[in-house]
Parts: C-alpha cells; structure tokens; sequence
C-alpha cells in the first residue's frame, strides 16, 4: 500500500475502528470530521486541485476570487475523505463479524454511516 496523507490514515484508522469508538459516534451526530480538525492536509498545489481550478476556470469563474480560493483544496479534502475506504484493511474492520446462521429473517443495523462513489 502506499503512503497515506495523514488525514487519509486518521480516516482509514476511524473507519477500521482503531479509534475512540464513542468519539467516532459522536461525530456522526455532530457533523464533524476528526481526522481534518486542526489540520490542513492538502498544502501547496496538488494535480487535484490544479484540475478544480481548471474546471472553475473553464466554467467562467475566477478560482482566485475570495469565494472560491480555498475551494480546490475543499474539493480535494472531499475525495481524499470519501474515497479512504479504499484504503481501509476488510479484515480488520470486519473484525471477525462475518459468521454462518440458520436464519432466514432480515437483519437491520443502524446508525453505520454509508457513502459511496459508484461508477454507474
């Protein structure tokens, strides 16, 4: 595997549950990412970022401008975020779950935060 941004290792950590379990429940509930508080992951120009400003630029807008000066980094905070699971050891965040059961009824599991990013 390759290295990982720190914020992405901090994500990847909190998903596979190396983390504080009820502080991890807790920002679900409070919107809030541990992983990126107090840091800034994306310094200096990045091939990402350089295609935001591209894109912006060639929808008319000045990436430049007060409104949209953070935004490439903002944009790729936002997938290096949602594309940790990609990183993530199944194994480990299984953790030994998956188990045979004679049982026929539907299982429901709340409270599991899910996104995804499919192709189609």
């Amino acid at each position: 595997m390759s290295e990982l941004s720190g914020h992405v290792r901090r994500a990847v950590d909190a998903i596979e549950g190396s983390g504080d379990e009820d502080h991890r429940a807790a920002w679900d509930i409070e919107g809030t990412t541990p992983w990126l508080a107090g840091d800034d992951p994306v310094s200096g120009e990045h091939p990402v970022q350089e295609a935001v400003r591209t894109i912006l630029r060639d929808i008319g807008e000045d990436p430049d401008r007060d409104g949209l000066a953070r935004t490439p980094a903002r944009v790729h905070r936002m997938y290096a975020e949602l594309t940790a699971g990609y990183h993530v050891d199944a194994q480990r965040l299984l953790n030994g779950a998956v188990f045979d059961v004679d049982y026929s009824e539907m299982v429901v599991v709340r409270g599991i935060p899910f996104s995804s990013l499919c192709e189609h």
